[in-house]
């Protein structure tokens, strides 16, 4: 809907957004569950800790480390 035809309905034009992060503990295992588990792709993706999940995307963005020091610091 645009702006003006809410301002015509009198309706609010107020609008909040907000970013939300959140993570899996560290050992938690990653792998196809319920019926994705059945699907002859679900071999394509074996189990991973969450961790090294979180350990392999920041590799590929090149703050893996970046990361590491912090942790260190800590």
């Amino acid at each position: 809907m645009c702006v003006q035809a809410a301002q015509a309905e009198g309706k609010n034009l107020w609008r909040i957004s907000s970013t939300m992060f959140t993570t899996l503990c560290h050992d938690t295992d990653l792998k196809p569950v319920g019926s994705f588990a059945s699907l002859p792709s679900a071999g394509d993706y074996p189990s991973l800790k969450a961790g090294d999940q979180v350990a392999n995307e920041l590799k590929k963005i090149g703050l893996a480390a970046a990361a590491t020091a912090e942790a260190a610091s800590g």
